[in-house]
């Protein structure tokens, strides 16, 4: 069976990008309202919920001063089209898939 592809946000990078700014990890479960376990949940490979995601994405890009499209992202390896199928599609699943990244 052919293998899928789909992009994700690194939020391993996210995070590792904040606390190399000297930010603490308590700091940014605090900022953002979370607890800390779950932030290192989320270094450690877990993907938060929606709104979570959606609450370290600006706090990244004003700590930063970046924009949304720099965001880091990682290519995921799916084995097959049932277990792509399975999972839900990723807000920048369609424009990485069309520039065959």
């Amino acid at each position: 069976m052919p293998v899928i592809q789909s992009v994700k946000v690194d939020w391993f990078q996210v995070i590792t990008d904040l606390t190399r700014t000297g930010c603490s990890l308590q700091q940014i479960a605090d900022d953002i309202q979370v607890a800390k376990s779950t932030l290192l949940g989320w270094k450690q490979g877990a993907e938060p919920g929606h709104a979570a995601g959606e609450a370290l994405i600006p706090y990244w890009r004003t700590v930063l001063a970046r924009r949304r499209c720099e965001l880091p992202f990682k290519i995921v390896h799916l084995k097959t089209r049932s277990e792509a199928a399975a999972r839900p599609r990723h807000m920048f699943h369609a424009l990485f898939k069309s520039a065959q990244i």
